[in-house]
């Protein structure tokens, strides 16, 4: 009476359904001591509650899943770049719209075929199959170029693949991601030729070129400015400033001198080529160009500022020339001019002579025009 009320109050209806069931529980009930029966029961409890925990979570991670998964597909749809989903055997199971704005294939054109079929250059005979083939099979991520010509046009793109992992480790599908760089590379492209023709035009003169940074370190020397100076770029570049090519007592000359044309203290070293530049007022000025060897070199420096759109200062560019020549023909000019000068006073005329010097007119008179009008050098001068 003690087994079937128990199993009436536990069971309920199966007692009068189930007979045999009821038997063979007596049977156990008959064994096992009513602590046996009561830990069996807190164990299928504590089944039942752990399993309900274990399909609560797996509930929660699958729609986590598919929630993540809606994400990444409304992501993909609108992505500029072509996306595609594939199996582990790298068939398409899934195009975005960006695949097909790029090679003009509709979705249904290319799902359950082999990439090395959908995608143009990635054929099974290409180093870029087999390096992302390989890729794939060491579960790595993959990186590469592709350049593919297509409907009469060059296409350029960087290709990525990303495998995903089940539970177990193992590769359960692939992204293909395909961006298309051909705007990029035609940018990169006008670069390069732009920064070629820019070394051509600075290498190719014959005036010492050098640029800065805005505290004066030199990030360019040019061929003119090795073969003047005697350095080589890579003794200066991102280690000196210009300072190392000056004499100091012609920097603090021009110093001072600055300091009063602007009205405002300049001080002796790269403020000395800064400051005209920075207000636009850069002017040829004549320095004397210390070399690797300790000689100088006469030249005529020229400094203007490097500025962004902005307008915000960047660098400087010095350009100078190498005045050695200018300064022989000059001295030669002067010399010549004296022994006019001494010849023409030597004779008992006078002699008016008038010419141009450094863009002005100049005046002569010799000893005996001032003989002749009892005038001095100075008075014949006046108008």
């Amino acid at each position: 009476m003690e087994v079937s009320t128990f199993l009436a109050d536990a069971g309920g209806g199966m007692i009068a359904r189930e007979p045999a069931a009821m038997s063979r529980l007596a049977v156990i009930w008959g064994v096992l001591p009513a602590p046996g029966w009561l830990a069996l029961l807190l164990v299928l409890i504590g089944t039942l509650v752990t399993a309900w925990i274990w399909a609560r979570r797996a509930r929660r991670h699958i729609r986590h899943l598919e929630a993540e998964h809606a994400r990444l597909t409304i992501v993909a749809h609108h992505a500029v770049s072509a996306v595609l989903f594939t199996d582990a055997d790298w068939r398409v199971r899934w195009v975005n719209p960006g695949f097909t704005r790029i090679f003009g294939v509709q979705p249904h054109e290319v799902l359950g075929q082999p990439v090395t079929v959908s995608v143009p250059g990635m054929e099974e005979d290409t180093p870029l199959w087999r390096g992302l083939r390989q890729a794939g099979l060491a579960r790595l991520v993959f990186k590469g170029d592709l350049n593919v010509k297509w409907e009469g046009r060059n296409i350029a793109m960087d290709v990525e693949t990303h495998p995903l992992l089940d539970a177990k480790g193992k590769v359960r599908e692939f992204i293909v991601l395909l961006h298309d760089i051909s705007a990029r590379r035609g940018v990169e492209e006008e670069l390069r030729q732009t920064t070629l023709l820019q070394e051509a035009i600075l290498n190719g003169t014959d005036h010492m070129i050098i640029a800065t940074r805005p505290d004066g370190t030199i990030v360019a020397f040019n061929r003119g400015a090795e073969r003047m100076s005697g350095y080589r770029a890579i003794e200066l570049l991102h280690q000196k400033t210009p300072a190392v090519l000056h004499v100091p007592e012609e920097i603090v000359a021009r110093a001072a001198e600055l300091s009063r044309e602007l009205g405002r203290p300049v001080a002796p070293g790269f403020e000395v080529f800064a400051a005209p530049a920075n207000l636009d007022q850069s002017t040829e000025v004549e320095f004397s160009l210390v070399r690797k060897d300790g000689s100088r070199l006469p030249a005529m420096v020229l400094v203007t500022a490097m500025r962004d759109r902005a307008g915000a200062i960047i660098g400087y560019m010095g350009v100078a020339r190498d005045i050695t020549e200018l300064k022989k023909s000059q001295d030669e000019l002067a010399r010549r001019e004296s022994e006019l000068r001494f010849l023409l006073n030597c004779l008992p005329i006078g002699v008016h002579w008038t010419y141009f010097k450094d863009g002005r007119a100049v005046a002569f008179d010799n000893d005996g025009t001032c003989r002749i009008t009892g005038l001095t050098h100075e008075e014949l001068q006046q108008p």
